[in-house]
């Protein structure tokens, strides 16, 4: 029988790291470059890390240089796992452990992850919030930088694993940038709520809009 693939974002969707992401980037460029608040006036939200980084070499106008973005991602990580161990802010939206614990206990159900994270950087967020042994597999900034093609490297990554296919695949993430990509896929988008989105504001309507990730109700429906 094929079984049904979930797809899910991180930041914004499962979890929020409480700006622990940007403090550790911006300690990163001003470590690497000398430059203080980096971050400031750079949109996180749906950007991949790739992005990210070209947005705040092209507003300080530093030309690319692939060591010297290496080691700044080097850098970050590093950073990363500092500021997450002490982020007062950081939380696991609610509902989400009851639904993943649902959907992993549903037998024709997958999980994995495509998030515009670094894979470290996505496996120090979701171990911070106790989720990692949710996700057998993913994907993550190293497999793309658009974030398009990382949903479609997680698709790949999944159907090695189930040979027959799925039934149904469903991105569900928090921004724009997560209905694109699934549009671009041709799977379906589960759009939440939790970084503001709202679909009467954006042209290109979701499949699915939640406002939150606590109506298990919806996701039994899909599953049954």
């Amino acid at each position: 029988m094929q079984k049904i693939l979930f797809l899910f974002d991180i930041d914004g969707t499962l979890l929020t790291s409480g700006g622990a992401g940007s403090k550790a980037m911006e300690k990163a460029f001003e470590k690497v470059l000398g430059i203080k608040e980096a971050c400031k006036g750079i949109n996180f939200i749906g950007a991949t890390d790739t992005l990210i980084f070209r947005n705040i070499f092209n507003k300080y106008n530093i030309p690319f240089d692939v060591r010297m973005e290496k080691t700044i991602r080097k850098q970050y990580l590093i950073y990363l796992e500092y500021e997450l161990g002490k982020s007062d802010g950081f939380k696991v939206f609610e509902g989400v452990n009851d639904l993943l614990c649902f959907l992993t206990g549903c037998k024709y159900v997958e999980l994995a992850i495509a998030t515009g994270n670094m894979e470290k950087g996505a496996k120090e967020k979701l171990k911070r919030g106790g989720l990692e042994s949710f996700f057998k597999t993913g994907s993550y900034d190293e497999d793309g930088s658009e974030r398009s093609e990382i949903v479609k490297s997680a698709i790949l990554k999944s159907l090695k694993q189930n040979k027959n296919g799925f039934k149904k695949i469903f991105y569900v993430g928090d921004s724009l940038y997560d209905l694109n990509a699934a549009k671009i896929n041709k799977i379906n988008s589960i759009i939440v709520g939790h970084s503001g989105f709202l679909p009467e504001k954006n042209k290109a309507k979701p499949d699915y809009y939640l406002k939150n990730l606590k109506n298990i109700s919806f996701f039994r429906e899909i599953v049954v």
